[in-house]
């Protein structure tokens, strides 16, 4: 499908990308968002082509760091241009993949990386609203911009972001606050623009009124919705992610594409009864200049969605079995598939091998 093979259809994910060229200007995003599903891809499917293109951007990432930990394209790497802004969520996206490079080789690169990159970041004491202020050298300390209406963030894929901060912040805090705080910003979204089997209404961006199951939502939403719920289930064990998990993974992602997995759209309705190339749907993003919007096309280039829905189907494999807390391990979610794992107070090795055509 295209996640393998999108060099031959994505003018960004090539040699003359900025994380390999670093003075040119394409690229920027698309790598580290396609990456971060490419790399586990190459792995699981044990394909040795997907494995060496792989390592060829990973070491990229590692060539480029400077001293004081900047790293990837040129245009960040040479001074402290935008703050903690764009520059940081580039290199934070890059970072997903890095942590899964080391965890598939253990490779000793890794950690002073990382170490050299979040030495940049000071104490700070930045306050969330209503709420004590949490003191800590950590990078999840940055500020977050609110807006000043009720609402997180108006944009869909930022609020995916945006609203598991303060539970993934709880795996260091342990204050059940901070997880209580994503449940509260998943509620008022899904509570108002939510739409069938688990996604909420935001063609670019929640609009007011536009509340029923016309409404569509971005690709690119639908995997960072569910890394999200991969993340927070992870810290709590709490079933409820698992099935956030598969309502967006079994309903909405597959018909974001194609049957032979080559082409993607870029929105997804609940109720969407007819595909096409129109200006007449009710999208806020569907205009002359986007009408490829919902075409299956995999010429037409989405840049966000079109790379990053490359980590749908990988983490979702990666997840299916989880360890626990008792050296056990859960079935998280279920899909055919093998595992092999250390378990028990002896470390005894085991294989299990589940069977199945769930759902």
């Amino acid at each position: 499908g295209m996640v393998g093979r999108i060099d031959e259809v994505s003018e960004y994910i090539q040699e003359d990308s900025n994380w390999l060229t670093p003075e040119s200007d394409k690229g920027t995003e698309e790598v580290p968002y396609w990456l971060r599903g490419f790399y586990p891809l190459a792995v699981l499917t044990h394909n040795e082509r997907l494995q060496e293109e792989s390592h060829k951007w990973i070491d990229a990432a590692f060539a480029s760091q400077q001293q004081s930990g900047y790293f990837g394209p040129a245009k960040f790497t040479s001074a402290l241009r935008d703050g903690f802004g764009s520059s940081l969520t580039i290199q934070a996206l890059m970072m997903d993949s890095v942590t899964q490079h080391y965890e598939y080789t253990r490779d000793d690169q890794v950690i002073p990386f990382m170490t050299r990159f979040f030495r940049r970041f000071p104490h700070t004491t930045d306050p969330w609203p209503g709420r004590e202020r949490m003191l800590s050298p950590n990078v999840n300390e940055r500020p977050i911009r609110y807006r000043t209406d009720e609402w997180l963030a108006h944009h869909v894929v930022d609020f995916t972001h945006r609203y598991r901060y303060p539970g993934t912040y709880y795996a260091q805090s342990h204050a059940s606050w901070h997880l209580a705080a994503s449940e509260y910003w998943y509620n008022q979204h899904l509570g108002t623009w939510g739409q069938p089997r688990g996604i909420f209404g935001a063609d670019e961006v929640i609009r007011s009124t536009y509340t029923d199951p016309r409404q569509g939502c971005e690709t690119c939403a639908l995997v960072e919705f569910n890394k999200g719920f991969f993340i927070l289930g992870r810290i709590t064990g709490d079933a409820k992610y698992a099935d956030r998990c598969e309502d967006i993974t079994f309903n909405h992602f597959p018909v974001s594409h194609g049957p032979d997995l080559k082409g993607l759209k870029y929105l997804t309705a609940s109720n969407q009864p007819q595909l096409d190339a129109s200006n007449k749907h009710e999208y806020a993003n569907v205009a002359a200049s986007k009408l490829h919007t919902l075409r299956y096309s995999p010429h037409q280039i989405y840049q966000c969605c079109q790379h990053n829905a490359a980590m749908g189907w990988p983490w979702y494999a990666q997840n299916l079995w989880q360890a626990i807390a008792d050296n056990g391990l859960a079935a998280w979610m279920y899909a055919a598939s093998e595992v092999t794992a250390r378990v028990g107070s002896q470390g005894t090795a085991v294989t299990i091998e589940q069977e199945t055509d769930y759902p």
